[in-house]
């Protein structure tokens, strides 16, 4: 029954960033994981699984939960969703942290919204497929390719996600 109503709950993009930031703020693992993609819950689980190659401290997956955690609130605070803009089976959503905006993206799994970190190339492709314009910058974005960079500080202009 309890899951029944969480997921009615849970019916926009920008409703599923808001309960996992509230549940970050809150410091519950559990309900953060939750909202999160199997694909997302999966990497970092292999993530772990794999010996360090760069020889660097190892870290626990509960300490990268933590750390997503971190990047889903601002001083220990919910963020605020500012807006959302779905194309097919991604969505982006722009929140307030702060002084500044981050950008989010997630899928849709079975239904559901669900964060996925690193999907904002999937998300530009989509949108770009809606629109009919496959391989067009999108609103004036430069270089959307999945190995552009970009600092991330400028909110609907990246593909780069607050969580990566």
């Amino acid at each position: 029954m309890a899951a029944m109503v969480l997921s009615a709950c849970r019916d926009s993009p920008a409703e599923v960033l808001s309960e996992a930031s509230v549940a970050a703020a809150g410091g519950d693992l559990v309900a953060v994981q939750a909202l999160f993609s199997f694909a997302s819950k999966q990497r970092i689980k292999r993530r772990h699984e794999l010996p360090d190659l760069d020889d660097s401290t190892p870290r626990t997956e509960e300490e990268t939960w933590r750390d997503l955690c971190a990047k889903l609130t601002f001083d220990g605070r919910a963020i605020e969703s500012s807006s959302e803009e779905i194309a097919g089976n991604y969505a982006r959503v722009i929140a307030r942290a702060g002084p500044e905006d981050r950008d989010y993206y997630l899928r849709k799994e079975d239904g559901a919204w669900r964060i996925e970190p690193g999907a904002g190339a999937r998300f530009t492709r989509e949108k770009r497929s809606v629109k009919g314009q496959a391989s067009a910058p999108v609103d004036g974005e430069e270089d959307e390719s999945p190995g552009a960079e970009d600092d991330g500080k400028k909110a609907g202009k990246t593909t780069e996600s607050a969580l990566e």
